[in-house]
């Protein structure tokens, strides 16, 4: 995210450590619905974050890291399976 001003012209595909594959997808396609779901709590773009924006982004990513531990269960892959559900009901209403 501190990079994103500069993403467009740089044009690193940021995702090019993950390969090839339902998987690599899987995780860009994620990424970019968490980050376009903190550009909308924020009414901002990712690259105009504010330097307090981006403390308090990194701050839930750290809090979600931090809660997920080792393996993922069952009850944590549905979560979050539920919790991506309800941003994409927020994004509708």
């Amino acid at each position: 995210m501190k990079q994103a001003e500069h993403f467009e012209s740089y044009k690193k595909d940021i995702f090019a450590d993950l390969g090839d594959g339902k998987f690599a997808q899987e995780v860009k396609d994620l990424t970019i619905r968490l980050l376009g779901a903190f550009e909308d709590q924020e009414a901002v773009k990712v690259a105009e974050f504010s330097d307090d924006a981006f403390a308090r982004v990194m701050t839930e990513i750290s809090e979600m890291e931090r809660s997920l531990g080792g393996e993922w269960t069952l009850v944590q892959v549905r979560a979050a399976k539920s919790f991506l559900a309800d941003l994409d009901q927020s994004k509708v209403q």
